[in-house]
């Protein structure tokens, strides 16, 4: 996250608010970020490595920054299409939690670095209102 939405995280918790992020890993993990400078991903990446490593050998960056997520009061909204990842996910639960110098870590590594990666579709239609779009549950009424 950019340090730009630490006053709104507090506000959030200070008001009871849960924040939830989809997609949360995306605007920090190196391998993502591709408009993020080369030593930027270097750094953030030797960070994670380092971190992740210092729990157990099979912790991986997801699962120290799925718990990065959850020390900063994120809940995490996630997915994919690989029962691997998956299921690396679900052990995330099993790890402790992170300490403030490793919470810390991660924010000074990333710095102000940022992508975003769900962009607006909006932009691709600059001369058109978009209308919301209505979802379709038609598959659920064809299992049924």
């Amino acid at each position: 996250m950019a340090k730009k939405l630490e006053p709104l995280l507090k506000f959030s918790k200070d008001h009871g608010i849960v924040t939830a992020s989809y997609g949360g890993l995306t605007p920090i993990l190196p391998a993502r970020a591709k408009d993020v400078p080369e030593s930027v991903r270097s750094q953030i990446s030797g960070v994670l490595d380092k971190l992740a490593k210092a729990r157990g050998a099979d912790v991986t960056q997801n699962q120290f920054l799925l718990k990065w997520l959850q020390k900063r009061g994120i809940l995490a909204v996630t997915t994919s299409s690989k029962e691997s990842r998956v299921k690396e996910y679900i052990e995330t639960q099993n790890l402790r939690d992170l300490s403030d110098e490793e919470e810390q870590s991660v924010v000074e590594a990333k710095g102000d670095s940022h992508l975003r990666a769900f962009v607006s579709y909006a932009a691709f239609f600059p001369n058109q209102k978009l209308k919301a779009m209505k979802p379709s549950f038609q598959w659920m009424d064809k299992e049924r």
